[in-house]
């Protein structure tokens, strides 16, 4: 991730690993932010962006960041 980072390539990585979203906020690569995606059962699409900061945060008070995306969705 620290490579892909520094590397001055525009990179978009989607996961639904923990793991995954952890190593690319150590990895603090600029302009990057999190977009959450959730879909409904009518397959419409509702997101958020979250800054690399925020991500952080969360990761601090022990939250994750993939539990924002339960509410998404009305």
């Amino acid at each position: 991730m620290r490579w892909l980072a520094r590397s001055g390539r525009q990179v978009v990585v989607a996961t639904h690993s923990a793991d995954v979203l952890e190593s690319v906020v150590r990895a603090e690569p600029e302009d990057a932010q999190v977009i959450l995606l959730r879909k409904d059962s009518s397959d419409v699409v509702y997101h958020r962006s979250l800054s690399l900061g925020e991500v952080e945060e969360l990761l601090d008070k022990g939250i994750d960041p993939r539990s924002l995306a339960e509410g998404l969705v009305p």
